[in-house]
């Protein structure tokens, strides 16, 4: 068990009752610390005719006199009992509760006689050890140091030794760091953080340090105003120097030697990262459309910021006003260039009779204006704009009030969007997507029709058309010879980016949970890793020559469910079809816009109205009516994925995929 340094000297003979002097008082601090340890009331009627004072003063009269008189402050704490088994402490001269909160109970000394036994036993005070254990997390501490795991060593001494004096956590809902920062005196007095709020901090009512709101609180609590995030985006960005400058006429000759005369055409693609390598349905899409121009006959080009931003970029965040983008040409990245450089090798290209389509998939990032000039001179009479995301409507892209709560995009001049990051940017940046529309005639597309309905009721963007169009189907089928049906624990699924807007933190705590329960077992698939061992991590990248590599693998591990509990309402999710598509149910609430409408279609999950209802909801009858259901549906039918032909592609090409 821990121990502190010892304050203990050599042995003194017990001293005596000292002739009543006022001691000094202690610094603020260590006043703070002792009135938790202070009972007034107790103080007043033991110590007689003290006035009026206030407890404040009385506890200054017992720091000053009362203790020398052999007072107690607390029925707690015997004065005279401390200073005559403590014989360092008397001969010190210090205060013997000072001494007994800073330094004696972490060190284990009696702070009063034991009870004479009358009947049972009393039951003896838990140890250290004993506090800890129960609230203590093995699994995580040891997940968060695989060498230590290695050695084979107790992870809880390793904790109650060392661990907690680096900084470590015992558990993913306490953090030490938080407790000793919102109680100063546990720091100054040198105990474990842990111990403190078990064995006293609880009873105390001490600021846990970490929010009771949870992840949504620990968000807001760092959360830095939208230009900061700016500068934070700024500062990680990937650098870019390996990939070479290109002039206009370099521009130009390389789009020339590619639009060769059996060529039909030319796509713009705008997008926000580098689509080959980045995992998600934004980047499935744009591979999907880029295969399937390339197929027509056509050359793919898409653009992509060079500074990655949380906004739309800035003219004042270079120079000269200038962004600059990241050219890949069907699916190899072949430089950067200026959007003006762009613009002017479009405009020389223009001259030719190469037809060119623009398809907006993301302006993060991006210069609409730019955008809009760029069009123009590449002689695009209009442009396809996909509604991946509501970025046209906010620059918070999910329509997340301060990226922790779905807003529905009120009125800019809201107190929602008073009180929000994105509010100051929020009015310029409608300004400038209203241009953008203006200047370029968009055909908008939905992938859902909740998107639909989202975005129709809370646009007055111009268009000339608003359809929706989903990026996939499901068929089933009856099996002729049904599948064995699976049995054992319930296998529940994350599947994508672990991020909060989709329920990340959710199911990490669910994990936690249930994780060491014989009936559950976890599972993540996508490209993260994951260092919880609750959780078992399948490495997927679905890409569009592998466009059923999700599905082959949540087959391949017999997943039942799949947690989608998305915060914002999901324009399409891939995650949910692949899902259902493996024979999975899933999990999800009534936000979740394209996932709960999903559910709702197909029968195959629940759609449930809080985290606390899911909670109770995984041990109860109905989940396992839920569970039974969904594998006795997939053992009777199969379900396929069927994908959408890309909407740049006319009928005719359609027919070629």
């Amino acid at each position: 068990m821990i121990r502190l340094r010892s304050t203990k000297t050599a042995a003194a003979e017990p001293a005596k009752p000292q002739a009543p002097g006022p001691s000094p008082l202690p610094d603020d601090a260590d006043l703070r610390l002792l009135s938790h340890a202070f009972d007034a009331a107790f103080y007043r009627e033991q110590a007689g005719d003290l006035g009026d004072l206030d407890p404040t003063a009385l506890l200054k009269h017992y720091l000053t006199v009362g203790w020398q008189l052999d007072h107690d402050p607390s029925p707690r704490f015997s004065t005279r009992f401390y200073l005559d088994t403590n014989a360092d402490v008397a001969g010190s001269g210090m205060n013997p509760l000072l001494h007994f909160v800073k330094y004696g109970q972490a060190e284990f000394r009696q702070p009063r006689p034991k009870a004479p036994q009358s009947g049972p036993p009393a039951v003896a005070q838990p140890t250290e050890r004993e506090v800890m254990e129960p609230a203590f997390d093995p699994v995580y501490y040891l997940d968060l140091d695989p060498e230590l795991a290695k050695t084979g060593d107790d992870p809880l001494t390793h904790f109650m030794t060392t661990g907690w004096r680096e900084g470590r956590d015992p558990s993913a809902d306490f953090s030490c760091a938080d407790y000793l920062a919102a109680n100063p005196d546990v720091a100054a007095a040198g105990l474990n953080p842990f111990w403190h709020y078990l064995a006293m901090g609880i009873s105390e009512g001490r600021d846990l340090g970490r929010h009771p709101g949870g992840y949504k609180a620990e968000i807001l609590k760092t959360l830095e105003p939208l230009e900061q995030q700016v500068v934070q985006w700024i500062a990680n960005a990937s650098p870019t120097g390996d990939i070479p400058q290109m002039t206009v006429d370099q521009v130009v000759s390389t789009l020339t030697y590619r639009c060769a005369a059996d060529t039909t055409g030319l796509v713009l693609s705008i997008g926000h990262d580098d689509y080959r390598a980045v995992s998600g349905g934004v980047q499935f899409c744009i591979q999907r459309e880029e295969q399937a121009v390339s197929r027509a006959g056509q050359i793919y080009l898409n653009l992509r910021p060079v500074q990655p931003l949380p906004r739309l970029a800035h003219p004042g965040d270079t120079p000269d006003g200038d962004s600059g983008v990241i050219l890949t040409l069907d699916g190899q990245t072949i430089g950067k260039a200026p959007m003006s450089a762009l613009t002017a090798a479009f405009t020389k290209l223009s001259q030719s009779t190469l037809g060119v389509q623009m398809v907006i998939h993301s302006l993060l990032g991006h210069n609409p204006e730019q955008i809009a000039d760029l069009a123009q001179a590449a002689g695009c009479p209009d442009a396809t704009f996909w509604l991946h995301d509501f970025f046209s409507l906010c620059p918070s892209f999910a329509l997340q009030r301060n990226r922790v709560t779905f807003c529905n995009a009120p009125a800019p001049t809201s107190t929602a969007c008073g009180i929000c990051v994105f509010g100051t940017e929020r009015p310029d940046h409608l300004a400038r997507i209203a241009d953008l529309f203006q200047r370029l005639p968009m055909r908008v597309i939905a992938p859902s029709g909740s998107t639909h309905d989202l975005w129709s009721a809370r646009s007055d963007l111009p268009r000339q058309a608003l359809i929706t169009q989903p990026h996939a189907s499901l068929s089933t089928t009856d099996r002729p010879d049904p599948l064995p049906q699976r049995t054992g624990p319930a296998r529940i699924a994350y599947v994508g980016s672990p991020v909060p807007h989709k329920g990340w933190q959710l199911f990490s705590r669910l994990a936690r949970k249930f994780g060491n329960a014989d009936r559950f077992q976890f599972y993540y698939f996508g490209t993260a890793e994951i260092s919880d061992s609750r959780i078992t991590a399948v490495p997927v990248h679905v890409t569009a020559e592998t466009p059923d590599a999700m599905i082959a693998a949540l087959r391949a591990q017999d997943i039942d469910m799949v947690l989608h509990w998305a915060s914002w309402p999901e324009t399409f999710s891939f995650s949910t079809f692949e899902a259902i598509a493996a024979g999975a149910m899933v999990l999800t609430n009534p936000i979740s816009g394209n996932v709960a409408s999903t559910v709702d279609a197909t029968g195959r999950g629940a759609v449930l109205p809080d985290t606390e209802t899911l909670m109770q909801y995984l041990t109860s009858e109905q989940f396992t009516c839920l569970l039974e259901q969904g594998r006795a549906g997939h053992a009777a039918q199969s379900r396929d994925l069927v994908m959408a032909a890309p909407s740049i592609v006319s009928p005719m090409q359609k027919e070629a995929l």
